[in-house]
């Protein structure tokens, strides 16, 4: 039976990552050599997501409800349309995996949105993150709470 599965989990692996690097490209998206991929990203838009995604993540993983909450906040926010928010959203997954881990994506990409746009950012972002978090029911949590209050405290500073 493994056998018989192997070969198709192959192919969706590499239709996975080449959905990736199609969307790294529209976006502008390149790595540079010797710095890591969290740090390489040019645009706030990416960051921002990959932020929403380490957030959810961080909580135990991202639910459904957060996942349409947060495609239709990067549409609504970016104003963008339903294919570029899911390429989006394809880099953002991407980048957290790559900083190995949502804590951690969450400093780096904070840092990285701080540098790319300043402390303007933040109440869109925090807007964002607080729809994301009433998606899951985790409004309340303390966890989440002290999340988006780093976040806060890495960009505003």
């Amino acid at each position: 039976m493994r056998l018989r599965i192997t070969p198709g989990l192959g192919r969706d692996l590499i239709a996975a990552a080449r959905d990736v690097r199609t969307a790294a490209q529209r976006f502008g998206y390149r790595q540079h050599a010797d710095v890591h991929p969290g740090d390489s990203v040019d645009d706030p838009r990416i960051a921002a997501t990959g932020l929403l995604i380490a957030l959810s993540q961080s909580q135990g993983g991202v639910s459904a409800p957060e996942m349409e909450v947060i495609h239709a906040e990067v549409q609504r926010v970016f104003d963008i349309d339903s294919d570029e928010a899911d390429e989006l959203i394809s880099i953002g997954r991407w980048l957290v995996e790559q900083c190995e881990g949502p804590h951690p994506a969450m400093h780096r990409l904070a840092r990285r949105l701080r540098w790319l746009s300043g402390p303007a950012v933040l109440p869109d972002l925090v807007a964002m993150s607080e729809a994301v978090s009433a998606a899951a029911h985790r409004a309340e949590s303390d966890e989440m709470g002290e999340a988006i209050a780093d976040i806060r405290r890495v960009i505003a500073h």
